[in-house]
């Protein structure tokens, strides 16, 4: 895969996963409210930006801590912990409503490590209790499957060589919450 499939590809992913949002926001904005949920790892609704960060953080760290060490690259090659790099909220269709995107790696020693470590994330989420798989088109028209937690968490797994690491790359954006008026997502991160 070339770097520019891999940045289209990415891209995609990532505009999926902000239209999922988009939806969901849609949703709750509706006469009956769909439920925040309490998310399984954290044990904590997400209701404002904080809550976005702790919950969706302990379900990046505890994805990663599913990795075998032996396999992957040693720890200072691969990224920073998730939670410890401050984050541009993502905005949603309501005013004043946003999402906490976030994402990572997991850098491994070669190809089959990685693409075992991506089928245990798979496996792992399908087998928890309140997460959905869903099957969607993704933009360029291939097929992506994301999981859709019972409180609006949209996550996506994918194996990739972006510069030529063998990697795992997991994407998660949480559902909306509002900010104060005078929050400006342009320039104030979480």
């Amino acid at each position: 895969m070339t770097a520019r499939e891999s940045l289209l590809r990415r891209s995609a992913a990532l505009l999926l996963g902000a239209l999922l949002l988009l939806a969901g926001c849609a949703s709750s904005n509706s006469a009956q409210p769909l439920p925040t949920g309490t998310d399984l790892w954290a044990g904590e609704p997400i209701v404002d930006a904080q809550s976005a960060k702790r919950v969706i953080s302990s379900v990046l760290i505890e994805l990663i801590e599913l990795a075998p060490e032996d396999q992957m690259l040693p720890a200072e090659s691969q990224p920073p912990k998730p939670g410890t790099t401050p984050k541009y909220l993502g905005s949603c269709n309501k005013r004043n409503h946003y999402y906490y995107p976030a994402a990572t790696a997991v850098f491994f020693k070669d190809e089959a490590s990685a693409r075992a470590y991506e089928s245990v994330v798979r496996e792992y989420l399908g087998a928890q209790d309140g997460w959905e798989a869903r099957q969607v088109t993704n933009p360029t028209g291939g097929i992506e499957t994301v999981f859709v937690s019972a409180n609006r968490i949209v996550l996506t797994v994918e194996y990739d060589t972006y510069r030529g690491r063998q990697e795992v790359v997991i994407w998660v954006d949480g559902p909306c919450f509002p900010m104060p008026e005078d929050f400006n997502s342009n320039v104030e991160q979480i």
